[in-house]
């Protein structure tokens, strides 16, 4: 599945498009690391073609599908660390939501995008398995200087279990939070107002 989001770009004032690609459509989930190689290829393509006819910025999300999926549930790493093999669950996870994503920004490269990788894990924290901390200024200064953000679902630290995994959901509850609590949560700096969804920042991030 692949959800688009439109809104505006506050920085450069054009359209900005917040894409999700989800985890089963590039890959074969029932297949543990096995990618749609020829969906991905076929979707990078799309997108550039797109850009090619009308100008807006694009921030891409994937999910992980088959990739991060497996070591996620052996580990049980969206519960926390809860047991001495919990560190080694949330790397192996990681690493494997890395790897899919290096696919698809490759496939984006050989197609002619300036896409670069955006890693939850290393910008994000959450609390309670909900979104607390997000550093969207390098998205921010990567969309003015002409380059594809790719964000992908990924495990992250989190300040009471120890480790979470980013998903949609959480991506949700976290936005909704820093409604009410400005001190503690980051705000967005792009400021935008979406024009045809309730919550662009849960679209804009990928279950795994």
């Amino acid at each position: 599945m692949a959800n688009e989001v439109c809104l505006v770009n506050e920085m450069t004032k054009r359209e900005l498009v917040l894409l999700k690609l989800g985890g089963s459509l590039i890959t074969h989930k029932d297949r543990p690391f096995t990618p749609d190689m020829k969906t991905i290829e076929r979707l990078a393509r799309e997108i550039r073609n797109a850009r090619k006819e009308r100008d807006f910025d694009l921030i891409l999300g994937h999910g992980g599908g088959s990739f991060p999926h497996f070591p996620a549930k052996k580990y049980q790493t969206h519960k926390g660390m809860i047991h001495k093999k919990s560190p080694r669950g949330f790397a192996e996870t990681q690493d494997a939501a890395a790897r899919l994503n290096r696919l698809v920004v490759t496939a984006l490269l050989n197609a002619g995008e300036n896409a670069v990788s955006v890693s939850p894990s290393s910008c994000s924290i959450s609390k309670h398995g909900a979104i607390s901390h997000f550093f969207y200024l390098q998205i921010r200064l990567m969309l003015k200087h002409g380059l594809l953000p790719v964000v992908y679902g990924d495990p992250v630290m989190d300040t009471h279990r120890g480790c979470s995994i980013l998903s949609t959901e959480a991506r949700r509850r976290g936005r909704n939070r820093r409604r009410h609590d400005s001190r503690e949560h980051t705000p967005n700096p792009h400021r935008q107002k979406a024009r045809s969804h309730p919550n662009p920042l849960a679209a804009m991030t990928p279950n795994l």
